[in-house]
């Protein structure tokens, strides 16, 4: 893409990827979320539309809390955040990291760091992100049961929820 600067001068503009090779494999563990309850996963969701940025932060941390972005979040279905997922590749800050830590401590909002070897264990046919959402989404399945809504011998099939049209086949992400 080109683009003229004031001085008549023809510079070339890019326009930059989204994700590198790296958050792709995270994603593509994240997205397929439960779909019944409405979990949704977003992509480099600034950090004011995550967490609180009030004016009580420390002013070097309100600044870079402007400025961050979360590489993945989780939401329910009224879009609440969940939980964050952070993938460490070599271009993060460890200076960075604790401030994105310290804001996710302040607003009670877990995060979750993978590294590219994490992103890709796997536990038998089970992934480690699978296994993570597998985890955080127990205590609703189970909430559910006890509500009545859902069987109390229904067993908790993590596919059961990711597919719509799953016959509680065995887990597999990837």
């Amino acid at each position: 893409m080109d683009a003229v600067a004031d001085g008549g001068v023809s510079i070339d503009l890019m326009v930059k990827k989204l994700s590198n090779l790296g958050e792709q494999r995270v994603y593509d563990g994240l997205s397929p979320l439960p779909t019944v309850t409405g979990q949704r996963c977003t992509a480099r969701s600034v950090s004011p539309n995550v967490i609180d940025t009030d004016a009580t932060l420390p002013f070097e941390l309100g600044r870079y809390a402007l400025r961050a972005h979360f590489d993945f979040v989780v939401t329910d279905r009224e879009h609440v955040p969940q939980f964050a997922v952070e993938f460490d590749g070599p271009g993060h800050s460890t200076i960075h990291d604790a401030k994105k830590d310290e804001l996710s401590r302040r607003d009670n909002l877990a995060l979750f760091r993978v590294d590219l070897r994490s992103s890709q264990d796997r536990s038998g046919e089970m992934s480690f992100l699978g296994y993570l959402l597998h985890l955080w989404f127990l205590a609703p399945f189970q909430e559910m049961q006890a509500r009545g809504e859902i069987p109390a011998d229904e067993p908790f099939v993590t596919s059961g929820f990711l597919r719509p049209d799953a016959k509680n086949t065995p887990c597999c992400w990837g």
